[in-house]
């Protein structure tokens, strides 16, 4: 067969899932315990939760699982905050209070809050430091803890917990940014029934922060009070998205593989033939490859891709094989499309197969 390359439109973007429809992993569970402690915590204090994970594990889909809900709940206010949008120290500072303060009129009319954020944000601009903040600092007759007490009394008074979001601490560019991030969390941006957060890989973190963990190795304890880990993805969740052995029509649910078959309208019994070889090789080996959802979607696109083009002239079970060596291991696919006969001739000898192959080149 003629080596595949046509595109199709079918694909599986590396997005995070935002609603509960598209949880291939099934972290409903999880996103209910962590909704219920947000909503459910009793103080008026300010507290920041972390959820942590490394790249690729779903944290931002998590956070859009959870904001859901969060929306749902009228005893709530949520800001979505993103310091990505933002370039320098004064710029993250008053981005934040200038989202906070829209989220708070989204829903309330507070007349004198914008001035009194507005004042807040500007001396906060020009004393916020990397080591910390001099609150004795005043704009006119007012000190910066005056200010920020007139802005709890306004938060105070529209009866609600505030949860602000902020995702890809870890993504930052620079090492300045994430400690501004930091430094908002823990010093100036912890008002009265508020609740942050904050969502990043923590050994990412501290490979970008390693003098301030060398100094101090409960810095991050010191920032994040309830440090929550996503949870280990399940292998049989992504085993189930990938490739079922024996799809349930009951349930309505067919694995990607499975979907990809029927749309091509591939013969049945072929799939059964694959179905049968494919298992025991799926299981004992392929699965290895996929510890996360990201993986099995990178696979996945190419075969949507390379699949339809060329169905009906390739054996299933060696064709998605294939695939994974020219997704994973882009080398050794040019290899056996560069030496064919030393791939296929399995019964010769090493040497006979290198003498065919030359031979064959003409």
């Amino acid at each position: 067969p003629t080596r595949p390359d046509k595109p199709t439109s079918d694909y599986f973007p590396d997005e995070p899932i935002t609603h509960e429809d598209e949880d291939q992993l099934d972290r409903k569970q999880f996103i209910e315990g962590l909704y219920n402690q947000i909503t459910k915590y009793p103080l008026s204090d300010s507290f920041v939760f972390g959820l942590y994970g490394s790249w690729g594990e779903g944290k931002t889909s998590a956070l859009y699982l959870l904001k859901n809900k969060l929306y749902e709940n009228p005893s709530v206010i949520v800001f979505e905050y993103d310091p990505w949008y933002f370039s320098s120290q004064d710029k993250l500072i008053q981005g934040f209070y200038q989202g906070l303060y829209s989220s708070l009129n989204k829903i309330y009319f507070l007349p004198n809050i914008r001035r009194t954020i507005g004042k807040y944000q500007k001396l906060l601009a020009s004393g916020l430091k990397l080591s910390g903040i001099n609150i004795e600092l005043g704009w006119g007759n007012e000190t910066l803890e005056e200010l920020k007490a007139k802005i709890e009394y306004w938060i105070s008074r529209t009866v609600k917990k505030i949860v602000i979001l902020i995702d890809d601490i870890d993504r930052l560019r620079w090492k300045n940014e994430i400690l501004q991030i930091i430094q908002l969390v823990k010093l100036s941006g912890k008002f009265k029934n508020t609740i942050f957060v904050l969502s990043f890989d923590p050994t990412i973190i501290r490979s970008y922060l390693k003098d301030e963990f060398s100094t101090d190795r409960a810095f991050l304890d010191k920032i994040v009070q309830a440090p929550i880990h996503l949870p280990a993805i399940d292998q049989a969740s992504i085993d189930h998205f990938i490739f079922l052995l024996y799809p349930d029509p009951e349930q309505r649910y067919y694995s990607v593989i499975n979907r990809l078959f029927q749309n091509l309208q591939i013969d049945q019994e072929r799939i059964e033939a694959f179905s049968g070889e494919f298992h025991q090789l799926y299981e004992t080996q392929i699965k290895k490859i996929f510890p996360t959802l990201r993986q099995a979607k990178r696979y996945l696109n190419g075969l949507y891709s390379t699949l339809p083009s060329v169905k009906d002239e390739v054996d299933l079970h060696d064709f998605l094989i294939l695939e994974l060596f020219r997704v994973f291991y882009p080398e050794v696919y040019d290899d056996i499309w560069e030496n064919q006969l030393y791939y296929i001739l399995p019964s010769l000898s090493s040497l006979e197969r290198l003498s065919e192959s030359f031979s064959g080149r003409g």
